[in-house]
């Protein structure tokens, strides 16, 4: 997100190009952090609630990271 507000104030070339690797790793820390999460629900070493709420987060997180792309995106049009 700070990537595309930046951005906003002083264009960069290639804002897509650039914001599109930043997009993936938000996604590939989701599905780590969401299977870490997941084990220690099964290990006993949180509670159900807490796990669910913590995907949850990570769906919020995972969604912010997409409409910043999308912000990115028509920037860059």
């Amino acid at each position: 997100m700070r990537f595309v507000v930046e951005n906003l104030r002083s264009p960069v070339p290639d804002v897509v190009k650039r914001a599109l690797p930043m997009e993936d790793h938000i996604d590939k820390l989701r599905v780590q952090m969401r299977k870490k999460n997941i084990e220690r629900m099964r290990e006993d070493a949180t509670t159900v609630p807490a796990g669910i709420l913590f995907i949850e987060m990570l769906t919020s997180f995972e969604r912010m990271g997409d409409h910043a792309f999308n912000v990115a995106q028509d920037l860059g049009a």
